[in-house]
């Protein structure tokens, strides 16, 4: 069973990169063809609502609802219930926040007030967070492990998943967050963009000693579906037994069965 926990799509097939078909039907095709069972459809803001993303859901089996939420959008004063109407009690399995889409810190002020509302919820969504937090115009107090590890070690009742592992943050990141039960790191991106460099190294020795905190993630559509499976499986070559199971579909299958999904 393969699992991806980080793919996009738009509506329209369009994409910011101009020659990028970022269609339902390629994902869907590319998934027939490299074997992935079924992959979450991560909203992003601006590109894809989190209305077209429960409706592709619908119809789509195979495809998981992620929606996405931006803190700073829209009235403040409305943050908490503009977060229940869209999340709370719906069919949602979890929702992205992408600071870099945003241009905010995770250490803002509304950020804050979204993990406090979300807290108190029974059954919380999974939480989603873009850990590439360098951006430009917005400095950072704190470093990208230190800003992560402090929002995953104060909100213990929550799950969150870290898209992309913190790139070239990888092994300092995994290393904070290995008392953090709560928290996996997403390996989309950082798997396909590091190939040949040290974070490979980190990758082939987090699939030994991290293996039940790490998900495969494509990066759909800017990483085609079978050259993302190409570098997990390289990263994987030699791994002890277990780990490739678990890190392309085993862990997440486990996240999705704690929140009720079907994971086949």
């Amino acid at each position: 069973m393969i699992l991806d926990a980080n793919a996009h799509v738009t509506p329209s097939g369009s994409w910011p990169a101009a020659g990028v078909d970022a269609s339902v039907e390629r994902l869907l095709a590319e998934m027939d063809a490299t074997g992935v069972t079924r992959a979450c459809l991560v909203g992003l803001p601006g590109l894809i609502g989190n209305e077209q993303v429960l409706e592709l859901c619908a119809r789509h089996r195979q495809l998981l609802p992620v929606g996405s939420f931006d803190p700073t959008a829209g009235d403040p004063d409305g943050l908490e219930a503009r977060l229940r109407g869209e999340f709370l009690d719906r069919s949602f399995f979890g929702f992205k926040l992408h600071p870099r889409f945003g241009h905010y810190s995770l250490d803002d002020a509304r950020v804050t007030r979204l993990f406090d509302e979300l807290a108190r919820w029974p059954n919380a969504p999974l939480v989603w967070i873009c850990s590439y937090l360098y951006i430009p115009g917005v400095p950072l107090a704190k470093g990208p492990v230190e800003l992560l590890h402090d929002r995953v070690v104060s909100y213990p009742g929550l799950d969150f998943v870290l898209a992309h592992a913190g790139g070239p943050d990888l092994l300092r990141l995994a290393f904070a967050l290995r008392p953090c039960r709560n928290a996996w790191l997403e390996l989309s991106y950082t798997l396909t963009d590091y190939l040949g460099s040290s974070v490979e190294q980190d990758l082939r020795h987090l699939c030994n000693h991290f293996e039940q905190r790490l998900l495969f993630g494509s990066d759909f559509p800017e990483v085609a579906l079978p050259q993302a499976l190409a570098a997990a499986q390289r990263v994987l070559e030699g791994s002890k037994p277990g780990a490739a199971e678990a890190i392309l579909g085993g862990n997440l299958a486990t996240l999705l069965r704690k929140r009720g999904f079907d994971a086949s």
